[in-house]
């Protein structure tokens, strides 16, 4: 199988305001993963509708499956204080040594 370059490899979201359906393009190799582990799950909410053999995956869902926000990212400052909890809470998990 062929592939895009990867500046042609466009995520795809379309939707219009009438229909209940979306239509997405994927190239990403987790995001596709994760809509056909989707599919598997949940075949009436979402479904493979094409492969364009180029390494796309077109999926077709409902617009409640599917949220779209902006997200500010977070500070080094959080990223570090979530590290240091996830730290205390794994050491607190683990037995003592004898």
């Amino acid at each position: 199988m062929d592939r895009l370059p990867k500046k042609s490899q466009a995520t795809y979201i379309g939707y219009d305001e009438e229909s209940d359906e979306v239509e997405l393009r994927l190239y990403n190799r987790k995001q596709k993963n994760e809509f056909l582990k989707f599919c598997e799950e949940h075949p009436d909410l979402c479904r493979q509708s094409d492969d364009d053999g180029f390494g796309g995956l077109w999926f077709l869902t409902t617009k409640d499956c599917i949220v779209i926000k902006p997200r500010v990212p977070e500070s080094e400052k959080t990223k570090q204080r979530r590290r240091e909890n996830l730290k205390n809470n794994l050491n607190k998990l683990q037995p003592d040594s004898v």
